[in-house]
């Protein structure tokens, strides 16, 4: 979990470059951040925040569900917030999200358990904190789309040439 919090914090500060940098028709974004891991990202209906999560080798799965928020508000590394999470502006469920300090003004939010949002549409996430909400239309397909892309094994980031001495 600190991996993936230094990572977002390299994202959000934008002192990394992908090679692959794609952005699907439902306007998800797929981005490299090692040789081997993948990044899967939808932004916020209301602001600069986004959810996101990993597909990395050599398992091929998606994980890490995390919520990247920007929030002026004092949070403590690894705080626990009760809140909810709502789908389809229908089910809600009562949730706790694990906080993680990432860079400056911006937290990554863990779930701490919580249901499949494989057939959800539209999410929202809730707390005392804040309130934002996403459109995750097409998230099955751009899991698929990012799983392909894993087994591939194609570097999604150039590797360097070196040198052979014969």
């Amino acid at each position: 979990m600190k991996y993936l919090v230094g990572l977002l914090s390299l994202i959000i500060s934008l002192q990394i470059t992908s090679n692959v940098r794609i952005q699907t028709l439902d306007s998800w974004k797929i981005e490299s951040y090692t040789p081997d891991a993948l990044m899967v990202r939808k932004d916020s209906e209301l602001n600069d925040n986004y959810l996101a999560f990993e597909m990395s080798r050599p398992f091929c799965i998606c994980e890490d569900l995390s919520f990247i928020i920007y929030q002026d508000n004092e949070f403590k590394d690894e705080q626990e917030i009760e809140g909810k999470l709502s789908f389809n502006f229908l089910r809600s469920k009562k949730v706790t999200y694990k906080v993680y300090h990432a860079d400056r003004d911006w937290f990554v939010l863990r779930l701490k358990n919580f249901p499949s949002i494989r057939k959800a549409e539209h999410l929202e996430i809730e707390s005392p904190h804040f309130k934002d909400s996403f459109v995750i239309t097409g998230l099955e397909q751009v899991m698929e789309q990012s799983k392909t892309m894993c087994e591939s094994f194609i570097e999604y980031e150039q590797a360097e040439p070196k040198e052979i001495k014969l």
